[in-house]
């Protein structure tokens, strides 16, 4: 379906991520974290960053296509690989913050409320993905119906494959709940030597 509104909510507005992740990098210690918990710091801020650039790419995208829609008569492409990636990078937050759960001793605590909107969301969007990942194994086993990229709803307000979906209201704020998680972190442990 193509879309004809762009129903995807702006994050343009969010600060850029990378300056926390160049200083963890760079010489950031985080002497209150387990030694796995700062490679997790470091994995999730890309993580955070990749989802959120994917997301705005595939936004522009939409916006690009709305424009020219009068000379471009299929979906934007380019929106069907940013918002898999998105979702990609999205799926592996969770798994690094079920992880950084699991790290008992460590520092990097997360807000109950976030992680409750978090997981929320996490069994559609895993879903989405598991189908990307998998898609010639479906399509070998003839147990994809429907079409075989991702796809926009006709309410422009979801993307999904197959049977499962997920709608951009909640995956902007699954992106932003991660970013906000992330920018807590930087808070706390930036500046530690």
């Amino acid at each position: 379906m193509l879309p004809k509104t762009c129903e995807m909510p702006d994050l343009s507005g969010l600060e850029s991520i990378i300056p926390g992740l160049m200083t963890s990098l760079l010489g950031f210690r985080g002497h209150r974290l387990t030694e796995k918990e700062k490679k997790y710091y470091r994995v999730f801020l890309r993580l955070v960053n990749k989802a959120h650039k994917n997301y705005q790419e595939a936004r522009e995208a939409i916006i690009t296509y709305l424009h020219n829609r009068e000379y471009v008569l299929i979906i934007p492409f380019d929106f069907v690989d940013y918002i898999e990636n998105c979702l990609n990078a999205v799926r592996r937050l969770y798994g690094v913050l079920e992880n950084v759960k699991r790290e008992k001793r460590g520092g990097l605590t997360t807000d109950r409320t976030q992680f409750k909107i978090i997981n929320q969301y996490f069994e559609e969007t895993k879903k989405i993905r598991d189908v990307i990942e998998h898609l010639d194994e479906f399509i070998q086993k003839d147990i994809l119906e429907g079409p075989i990229i991702l796809t926009i709803s006709e309410d422009d307000k979801h993307v999904g494959i197959g049977e499962h979906s997920i709608g951009f209201d909640e995956l902007a704020k699954v992106i932003l709940m991660f970013y906000e998680i992330g920018r807590a972190w930087q808070e706390d442990f930036v500046g530690q030597k």
